[in-house]
């Protein structure tokens, strides 16, 4: 029988009710817990007995949008060390993601368990010129090439699809369609109003302020088809179009009603904003910027020699 471990006056927040509860014991034989008690439990024979007194429990934390092979192996410990046990990667090139689930859910490295969705999906115009950027697209510039492509990915045992900006409109009906609910879609959209596509039965999206932005802003802020994320006059655009939005208008009332009646999940990437929020000198008072591997500002050096140094 496997060896157990007793975890006792543990506080426990089990995301069954609003309040924590405190003074519990947890019993884990193996690789299960196999009780939860309030008080004390008898410990079983030869059973390591661990005392969590003014310590916390929680179920492990799931990071739903992550592009891992942008973090890199030596951050990924991080996850874990933060709570993270489980994370979503929604963009990567297929074969470096799917080696890495592989070696992550094994065990053979050290870091959350993974689900991919593999490349992100665009349409004939890439989103990205820039080299490991642009690694990660898939070019489906016509509805023709769903089957074959998507086909493909759904062999190679992806967990989800994500659907990417450049992509129009008539190739994510088809996209969603062909997938039929086997695995989720997502979408980091653009070209298509996210309306639409959560009418044709997309099941996420990604990026609160650009995949729902035309659904909120003044007809003359929207944008479409030729429009860039690379392009600065994008970024003031969006910003100044979320606030002058109006988020009672008709059409944002609608997306709201959508949402809910398909269940559609948003994923917010709030966190992305975190130079807004706290301003430059506070993210550089951030204690937390000890934890950035050398490699990651390394890349980011890289890219600000390309696109010209900028606060973020």
């Amino acid at each position: 029988m496997a060896p157990s471990t007793v975890f006792k006056n543990a506080r426990l927040i089990d995301g069954l009710g609003d309040q924590l509860c405190s003074n519990v014991s947890l019993v884990v034989t193996g690789d299960r817990i196999a009780a939860i008690e309030a008080g004390g439990v008898p410990a079983p024979p030869e059973a390591l007995v661990v005392d969590l007194q003014g310590k916390t429990v929680v179920p492990g934390l799931i990071d739903t949008h992550v592009h891992s092979t942008f973090v890199g192996t030596p951050s990924l410990p991080l996850f874990l060390a933060a709570g993270v046990t489980s994370a979503r990667d929604v963009g990567g090139n297929l074969e470096k993601v799917k080696g890495l689930k592989a070696d992550l859910n094994s065990g053979k490295k050290l870091g959350p368990r993974l689900f991919i969705c593999g490349p992100l999906l665009d349409g004939s115009v890439k989103s990205f010129e820039y080299p490991s950027f642009a690694e990660m697209l898939n070019n489906i510039p016509s509805p023709e090439v769903v089957p074959q492509k998507i086909g493909a990915l759904l062999n190679a045992g992806v967990d989800a699809v994500k659907l990417y900006f450049t992509l129009m409109p008539d190739t994510v009906k088809a996209i969603i369609k062909f997938v039929d609910n086997r695995v989720p879609v997502t979408g980091h959209l653009g070209y298509m109003h996210s309306l639409d596509a959560i009418k044709a039965g997309i099941n996420g999206l990604e990026h609160v302020w650009i995949s729902p932005y035309n659904e909120f802003c003044a007809l003359d802020m929207q944008f479409g088809v030729g429009a860039s994320m690379m392009s600065g006059k994008f970024w003031n655009q969006t910003l100044k179009g979320w606030e002058e939005a109006d988020l009672q208008n008709p059409r944002a009332r609608e997306w709201f009603d959508a949402m809910v009646k398909q269940q559609v999940n948003m994923g917010t990437t709030l966190d992305l904003l975190w130079i807004a929020r706290c301003g430059e000198e506070g993210v550089k008072r951030d204690h937390d910027r000890c934890y950035i591997p050398q490699h990651a500002l390394s890349r980011q050096r890289a890219l600000a020699s390309r696109i010209g140094e900028r606060p973020d």
